[in-house]
């Protein structure tokens, strides 16, 4: 019985440990939410201004976003992804991402999905028109 309960709460510290981690890196510290698209049921989405890094050939851009649910009813309240753009085929894909719940709970995905047509008009679409400008003086990765 000590045996179980030790084992539950060695599990539970390092579920909480890389929950702790996970948040740090998907949603930073430093992050500059910017509002860039809404639907008619008032979902919101948001990306990372301070997040957006372009390739060194400017095709992919990686950049955060976060969108919060509008309907009180959605048992998700709000998502976190880590998402790359690729500008040039207007496609994209999800590196890592986090459902919250109304509940509290936390669902996280890690690992990268396949990458995925951008459709017309979508969050995705305006998010895209945003982030594959290239201003001076922004981050790129190599």
């Amino acid at each position: 019985m000590k045996r179980r309960i030790a084992h539950r709460l060695l599990l539970q510290s390092v579920v909480t440990l890389v929950w702790a981690l996970y948040s740090v890196s998907v949603h930073g510290q430093d992050a500059d939410w910017q509002q860039f698209f809404s639907t008619p049921v008032n979902d919101r989405f948001y990306y990372d201004d301070a997040s957006v890094k372009h390739r060194s050939d400017d095709s992919v851009v990686a950049v955060r976003i976060k969108g919060v649910s509008g309907d009180e009813i959605q048992k998700v309240r709000e998502l976190v992804n880590l998402l790359e753009i690729d500008c040039r085929h207007e496609t994209y894909r999800r590196v890592e991402g986090q459902l919250r719940f109304r509940d509290g709970s936390v669902s996280q995905d890690v690992g990268p999905s396949q990458w995925s047509d951008i459709n017309y008009g979508s969050y995705l679409d305006e998010l895209s028109k945003i982030v594959c400008k290239k201003p001076k003086g922004r981050r790129t990765l190599r």
